[in-house]
């Protein structure tokens, strides 16, 4: 019960920060997630997808809960990939729980993830349209519903942070290209690409990314203030200068860390790929939702089958279960929002359009990564979660420009 008293707490004061006619909708939102989790803990964690990794978690939390002097928070732990989560949920359920261990508690964690990236999500858009709350509402509603966010950012797992994470740092470099540079924002960034790194061992190359990404949109507000030292060079060029410049003193900064992550010391070795397939190999045991491995280090363009597949699968003929009916639908509204963007980008004023761009290749960049090592479709449908968001802003971006574009064409005819 305290988990649920902590987390209405932080749902108000996050709604407190919203619109006022935004925060029926947030709560709305919210309260659909905690129905959820209710279910889940009533019936001991077996609604689809609650189980295996979530149970582990949970259970390894607890047990790490008796102890927690012993909790190892060295960085060659960390980097693993769970360790810092399940490090996490031990000191909640030290600290938190009332007798045996809480269920709900750890659940109601999870969920204060999943109003962060509501609200991360909610101030995203109103830096692009500020007044466009309808959209927005609609947004937030849709974000909600899709299945594998409401589930997989609802139960004891890591998707809820890593939407945050990446949510997070897009929303850092559009507010420093719409409000300005500031050492708190670059802190925040830093800390986000640390928290994001520890959450899983491939996610460190996809927060770097998304660091030079985020630097690089907000650098065409940082290049009109203080940072202005490149006189007459063109302005993509300052661009490219300025982020340069930040991500070698984020990587000076950042290299004792992050050299503990196996994944940067295999891309140091160019040994990555190799260990993609390797686990590739491992995971081919004829599950039912599995399509295979694609990806071969010595054929590049093996890379296009294993992104389609990953984007796409399953195939009508493959279709054999009602969730495979779910996940379908939702690889092709993810299809749809590609390309209601990419067909209405040219209709985006040059601020919404370099925003949108930047976040289609955020979405592309990290959603290629997952690929490389991902296997059936059940994976795949929680690696789409964390930049889901992303993608979802830039459909509702290009659908609230179509809007403005159908309201001007009769002011358009009675000028004529």
């Amino acid at each position: 019960m305290i988990g649920l008293l902590i987390l209405i707490v932080f749902v108000i004061v996050f709604s407190a920060k919203l619109p006022h006619s935004l925060r029926f909708t947030f709560y709305l939102t919210m309260l659909l997630r905690l129905g959820l989790v209710l279910v889940n803990v009533l019936l001991d964690g077996k609604l689809p997808g609650s189980h295996a990794d979530a149970i582990t978690f949970f259970n390894d939390a607890v047990e790490n809960s008796n102890d927690i002097s012993k909790l190892d928070w060295s960085f060659s732990y960390l980097f693993t990939g769970s360790q810092f989560i399940v490090n996490i949920h031990a000191i909640i359920q030290w600290a938190l729980k009332l007798g045996d261990s809480d269920f709900l508690l750890s659940h109601t964690f999870s969920l204060l993830g999943s109003a962060v990236c509501l609200f991360l999500i909610s101030k995203i858009w109103l830096l692009i349209f500020p007044t466009k709350l309808k959209k927005l509402r609609f947004l937030l509603v849709i974000y909600t519903i899709t299945p594998s966010v409401i589930t997989n950012q609802s139960y004891i797992l890591r998707e809820v942070w890593q939407s945050l994470c990446i949510l997070g740092v897009a929303y850092l470099g559009l507010s420093i290209r719409k409000k300005g540079y500031s050492l708190s924002k670059l802190a925040l960034v830093l800390l986000l690409l640390l928290f994001g790194a520890m959450l899983h061992s491939t996610m460190i190359i996809m927060m770097i990314v998304s660091v030079i990404l985020s630097i690089y949109l907000g650098s065409t507000r940082v290049d009109r203030k203080s940072f202005d030292f490149t006189g007459g060079v063109p302005r993509i060029t300052k661009r490219l200068l300025i982020t340069i410049v930040f991500v070698f003193c984020i990587a000076i900064a950042l290299t004792p860390v992050l050299s503990f992550s196996p994944r940067i010391q295999q891309l140091q070795t160019g040994e990555i790929f190799r260990e993609a397939n390797i686990y590739a190999a491992r995971g081919l045991q004829g599950a039912r939702a599995e399509y295979g491995a694609f990806f071969q280090i010595t054929n590049p363009l093996t890379i296009l089958p294993t992104f389609l597949s990953y984007q796409l699968m399953p195939t009508p003929n493959r279709v054999t279960h009602v969730f495979d009916i779910v996940i379908s639908i939702e690889n092709y509204f993810r299809l749809f929002l590609v390309i209601i963007y990419i067909s209405n980008r040219s209709k985006l004023s040059y601020f919404n359009r370099t925003n949108g761009d930047i976040f289609l290749m955020m979405w592309f960049m990290i959603e290629l990564i997952w690929s490389i090592g991902t296997l059936n479709w059940g994976t795949a449908a929680r690696h789409h979660v964390p930049a889901y968001g992303l993608l979802l802003l830039n459909g509702f971006m290009a659908l609230a420009t179509l809007e403005n574009t159908k309201k001007l064409i009769p002011l358009e005819k009675q000028n004529n």
